[in-house]
């Protein structure tokens, strides 16, 4: 029986318990201290439930108009920051990841967020032209990546090369989430199709 199990598990077919599961994609929970709209989080500082701040960034409470809940994120607090938390995984498994991104209008600019988790790294742009508090005009990105390690860390940071220092991407809605594997009649559809394309190639020679 430990036998079986062991390679159930070698598999990836039995799910073990996971200490430290992807969280609080929402910036919903943690220690808002700030009796204003928005509280300056810096680096060292854990009060946002499940992530780590890289320089520091302005969580923001009803400011504007969030995309989901009543927080989000502005990646540049004081200065340039980020976002980054790191997640149990499995490596070699596909995880799918989505978010929402707009940028402070307090600054009419173009905002850049690099963004990367495991194989995957990608700048992704946000224009505040036209834009307000009252309308942010959130858009949705999606992507995929492939676990190295038995651990992930996915990392939103601000680029330090334009003048958008106060100013930055915000962030809101971010979830993770295993990418589903396709059912075994899947792949004997992609079977049939391989072995069609050769039996063509070979009417054709």
């Amino acid at each position: 029986m430990k036998h079986i199990m062991s390679l159930l598990l070698a598999a990836g077919l039995v799910s073990t318990a996971q200490a430290a599961v992807f969280q609080n994609g929402g910036f919903e929970s943690g220690d808002f201290s700030a009796a204003t709209s928005f509280d300056t989080i810096y680096a060292g500082n854990s009060a946002i439930t499940g992530w780590t701040v890289v320089g520091s960034v302005d969580w923001i409470n009803q400011l504007w108009q969030n995309s989901e809940g009543t927080r989000s994120i502005d990646l540049n607090g004081s200065g340039y920051g980020g976002m980054k938390q790191t997640f149990d995984t499995v490596a070699g498994r596909s995880y799918a990841v989505s978010f929402d991104l707009a940028g402070n209008p307090a600054r009419q600019s173009l905002k850049t967020v690099n963004v990367s988790a495991g194989n995957f790294n990608n700048a992704y742009q946000f224009d505040t032209a036209g834009r307000n508090f009252n309308n942010m005009g959130w858009a949705s990105h999606s992507f995929s990546f492939v676990a190295q390690g038995n651990s992930t860390t996915l990392s939103f940071i601000s680029p330090t090369n334009d003048d958008n220092t106060y100013w930055g991407a915000t962030l809101d809605n971010v979830s993770v989430a295993v990418a589903p594997v396709p059912e075994p009649e899947t792949y004997a559809l992609m079977g049939i199709g391989l072995l069609g394309l050769l039996a063509a190639r070979r009417r054709k020679h």
